[in-house]
């Protein structure tokens, strides 16, 4: 039994009119998880696609190949690409911290980058604002508030390359 809620890992279950059943060849992986006799709240998960997952990411792989010189802003890999257009489109989380003074803040700052990719930033004095791009993983974003997030970048994107959606998304698919 895991006694993280992080460590377990999902698992597909089917109604079958009386009961949750487990998917073949997951019933270990239940027993591994679960206590017989304990209760545990299923709530429905609306999973996105490999497909659209996957075509987020060539997308982005694709405006990163075509991000065009005379830009002000330019990114050493396609994941810091992916933070910069998923930040300026808004979708990011926000936090404030106060350091000792902002040497600290800025050393800080700079490790935190180095481990994102790609951060916004500001210090004023001793605080430091940070947004930091919004996780794409699977299990973190269902599939509407995906399609929000991938139709923005998109978007957002395509605005800065001059290119269509529909052709950065053909591009990649042939890139792929």
């Amino acid at each position: 039994m895991t006694t993280s809620e992080e460590a377990i890992k999902p698992v597909t279950f089917q109604w079958d009119g009386d009961q949750m059943v487990p998917f073949i060849g997951a019933k270990e992986l239940c027993n591994l998880q679960y206590i017989v006799g304990e209760r545990y709240r299923l709530s429905p998960y609306d999973e996105r696609s490999d497909k659209t997952h996957n075509q987020f990411f060539a997308v982005v792989h694709e405006a990163w190949h075509n991000w065009p010189e005379y830009h002000p802003d330019q990114f050493g890999s396609d994941r810091a690409l992916r933070k910069f257009a998923l930040i300026r489109t808004g979708h990011y989380d926000q936090f404030t911290t106060i350091f000792g003074d902002s040497k600290e803040a800025a050393r800080f700052i700079a490790r935190l980058i180095e481990d994102e990719g790609y951060i916004e930033s500001s210090i004023v004095g001793q605080v430091a604002v940070i947004r930091m791009a919004k996780t794409q993983k699977v299990l973190s974003m269902p599939r509407k508030p995906f399609q929000i997030v991938k139709q923005d970048v998109f978007d957002f994107l395509s605005a800065i390359i001059g290119v269509d959606v529909t052709t950065l998304s053909k591009e990649a698919r042939m890139a792929a």
